[in-house]
């Protein structure tokens, strides 16, 4: 009977927890599981922007992640919110099976992406306090996934008021316990401000971040300080209209800053870039609706970098994956499988900058989803580019080689809904760029297989 005590503790104690949590439900699970089949040509080659492709650039793979989000309340308005992305990675790579365990990349089996709390039971003001994701706009030019506090302030009116505060670094350490007090170990934070405005057809936010950094040092060694203040800053304004089978939404905004880097010849070099991006998504029927993007972005000057986002995105607000048409979760679904084809996936810098130039881009696009029968949705995109700026220097004037001048992407998916929750998409990509200076790779593609299960 003794063999038995403990199995009949372990019952007990679960009977014990599960009834109460079924009594009163205070925590949710949700998530889902993505597996990508991934076959590509060309990707690395272009983005490289090699004069040829290479035959041996093709990769062949399949990716998975697992995520899960709890929730655990502590009462109607305060809840702790967790989220985990389990065993995420590349099939027979990110695998090191033992006698003992599996161990996907090292030890790093368990991604911790959310760890926060939030308390939304006082009349004037909502807090988030943790490991969470701070967007602003679009969350094209800025989304954050760090330590914050974030603030909501309620006014009782169409105005609200929303404000972050974003540990991007700390400097202490596990030394003397004086980090702070040296140049090369203070703290980078980042600051944002959001005013928005909702009426019945329309809403705008109008938002602000700027980064601080108190820290200077010497990043390769030759007793030279040589790493500034970096503090950079974005101001963006953000539209988004619903005038029946019409929905318009676009964003405005400006880059600015200091890299805290300097040229040969002392001169400062600051962060630039205008962008604008607006959509047009025109509901034909019930079946069909179509898009269309139009996209500017300026081109670094002298002493100048392009910037295209701020923060530590850990996701992008992709374009070039059907962002814009709202189509990116029926695409790739955001998921990372795609990277992996090479450096940055297809088009790495969106349609804004496509290959991270500085040449920033004019674009137009177009895009349609048909939805014939209720488990079958087909959708196809198309974005032309050509550069702001194809003649670039930098800092010290001399001519940067291989400058990005013009190019297409197209994207087609075919969604299958298998089963309530299920589904399994088909995709095909296609990047065709050239480049100055006598640069004109292939052009590159992407095969996709995607089975996705929500819970």
């Amino acid at each position: 009977m003794k063999k038995w005590l403990p199995v009949f503790m372990a019952v007990a104690l679960t009977m014990a927890m599960v009834i109460p949590a079924m009594a009163e439900p205070n925590l949710s699970v949700t998530g889902e599981y993505t597996l990508q089949g991934m076959t590509s040509d060309g990707v690395a080659s272009q983005n490289s922007r090699a004069a040829t492709t290479d035959d041996n650039d093709k990769r062949s793979y399949f990716y998975q992640r697992m995520r899960v989000q709890p929730q655990i309340k502590a009462s109607d308005n305060v809840s702790a919110n967790l989220r985990f992305d389990f065993a995420e990675g590349i099939w027979g790579q990110d695998q090191n099976f033992s006698a003992y365990r599996a161990d996907y990349g090292s030890g790093q089996d368990i991604q911790v992406d959310r760890a926060y709390v939030d308390i939304n039971s006082i009349s004037w003001l909502r807090v988030r306090a943790g490991l969470q994701f701070i967007p602003a706009g679009q969350t094209q030019v800025y989304r954050d996934n760090q330590p914050a506090l974030q603030f909501n302030i309620k006014t009782g009116m169409p105005l609200s008021v929303r404000l972050a505060w974003v540990k991007a670094m700390e400097g202490i350490g596990t030394g003397n316990g004086l980090e702070d007090e040296e140049d090369n170990t203070k703290d980078m934070d980042r600051y944002l401000v959001d005013l928005g405005y909702k009426a019945d057809v329309f809403s705008v936010n109008l938002f602000g971040v700027m980064q601080t950094d108190g820290g200077t040092g010497d990043t390769n060694g030759d007793g030279a300080i040589d790493d500034f203040e970096e503090e950079p800053w974005v101001v963006g304004l953000r539209f988004k209209g619903d005038f029946g089978a019409l929905g318009i939404h676009g964003e405005l905004a400006q880059f600015g800053g200091d890299t805290g880097q300097e040229d040969n010849a002392g001169n400062g070099i600051d962060y630039t870039g205008t962008q604008f991006n607006v959509n047009g998504m025109y509901t034909i029927s019930d079946a069909l609706k179509v898009g269309i993007d139009l996209i500017y972005s300026s081109a670094q000057g002298d002493d100048e970098k392009k910037m295209q986002s701020l923060g530590n995105p850990f996701a992008s607000y992709d374009i070039r994956l059907g962002g814009a048409m709202g189509w990116d979760t029926q695409t790739y679904g955001r998921a990372n499988g795609f990277l992996y084809s090479g450096t940055g996936g297809p088009l790495p810098g969106d349609v804004f900058d496509p290959f991270n130039t500085g040449a920033g881009a004019m674009t137009a696009g177009l895009g349609a989803m048909y939805t014939p029968l209720s488990w079958l949705s087909v959708i196809g995109q198309f974005h032309y580019m050509v550069a702001a700026d194809d003649e670039l220097k930098d800092p010290n004037g001399a001519d940067i080689i291989g400058e990005f001048e013009k190019g297409y992407n197209i994207l087609l998916a075919a969604v299958f809904q298998i089963a309530p929750k299920t589904d399994v998409r088909l995709t095909y990509q296609r990047v065709d760029a050239s480049f100055m200076d006598d640069l004109d790779p292939d052009a590159s593609s992407l095969y996709g297989a995607h089975l996705r299960v929500r819970f």
